[in-house]
């Protein structure tokens, strides 16, 4: 059995054979396209979930709480003691 099926146990072992031939062939550029286009979708899946759970919030305040689940809400806090006080500074 090959190595990669540990990875997929929910995929037939001919696609997972493919799609890791794919990423080991695909250009680098071509990845990272890809790799982009993945996290855009997560995030804007977990703005969606996130919009349902908080139906009265605006699209800022559901970011907040986006990067507070990402970054945890102490770094999330610095970030924005920082970003208040370069705004104050301008």
């Amino acid at each position: 059995m090959p190595h990669h099926n540990h990875l997929f146990d929910d995929t037939a072992p001919h696609i997972a054979a493919r799609l890791v031939t794919h990423w080991r062939e695909a250009p680098a550029l071509q990845k990272l396209a890809e790799m982009s286009s993945l996290n855009a979708t997560v995030e804007r899946l977990a703005l969606a979930g996130l919009a349902r759970q908080y139906p009265d919030e605006s699209e800022g305040q559901l970011r907040q709480r986006l990067y507070e689940r990402y970054y945890g809400a102490a770094l999330l806090a610095r970030i924005n003691a920082d970003l208040r006080a370069r705004h104050a500074g301008a």
